[in-house]
């Protein structure tokens, strides 16, 4: 979301499409921008964080599953 925040090339529309997409669809979201995205931050680094999201909200998931039931 920072990056999508940030980007100046990005207008009210396209800002809020991108962020939308991110929002509500948790795990394809985020790989979308990956790998649509037009974004300043090195690819490395938003590889980390597109993976680290999907992983970060299943071990969440999971934990919570566990716990509840």
């Amino acid at each position: 979301m920072w990056d999508i925040v940030r980007r100046a090339q990005l207008k009210g529309g396209a800002r809020l499409g991108w962020m939308a997409v991110v929002l509500l669809i948790p795990i394809l979201g985020p790989i979308a921008y990956f790998l649509f995205g037009r974004s300043e931050i090195s690819r490395s680094t938003r590889l980390a964080l597109v993976a680290g999201a999907p992983a970060l909200y299943i071990v969440i998931s999971v934990l919570l599953l566990l716990f509840i039931s």
